[in-house]
């Protein structure tokens, strides 16, 4: 209970059934919007220790259904490229993805391509398991306050990965 309200997170997890080195992964996926709600779609290597193995975020959003945050953790290097949607992530299914390559990594948003990074090496080291989550409340999103709607969902149509085109 907190905020005087029932909640819980939640998350999905490949951690124990698939991992894949390099590939296309994406959500379908309707967002909740409100201040506190912190969904999330992201890849993390499946050995070794955060943040010097790294971790890519296909997207964070923040509780604002127009703006998603696609970011890469490699060590020191943080890099989280915020994009404004053109639509309201909550009220509709869209797709978010990334195509990860040795080389480079490019996010997507319906398929079209909204940001691009070189890949640190230490995510070209080993396969990475899928999470997607939804969290509530935290010192970057912020908490949630009288304006936040209950419950917040984070439906879930389907996860996809593909192999890297090139392997």
């Amino acid at each position: 209970m907190a905020w005087n309200k029932p909640f819980y997170g939640g998350a999905i997890t490949t951690k124990f059934s698939f991992s894949q080195k390099y590939g296309y992964f994406e959500i379908e996926a309707r967002l909740p919007s409100g201040k506190g709600m912190w969904p999330a779609f992201w890849l993390m290597p499946t050995g070794g220790s955060w943040p010097e193995d790294g971790e890519i975020d296909v997207f964070e959003g923040l509780g604002d259904p127009h703006t998603i945050y696609c970011t890469v953790i490699a060590g020191k290097l943080r890099k989280s490229t915020p994009v404004r949607l053109t639509f309201d992530a909550s009220s509709a299914f869209h797709r978010y993805g990334i195509l990860w390559g040795p080389k480079e990594m490019t996010w997507y948003v319906d398929r079209k391509r909204v940001a691009q990074a070189q890949t640190p090496a230490a995510l070209t080291r080993q396969p990475a398991y899928i999470i997607a989550n939804l969290a509530i409340g935290g010192n970057w999103g912020g908490y949630p306050d009288a304006s936040t709607s209950f419950p917040g969902k984070y439906e879930v149509r389907r996860i996809t990965a593909w192999p890297h085109p090139h392997d």
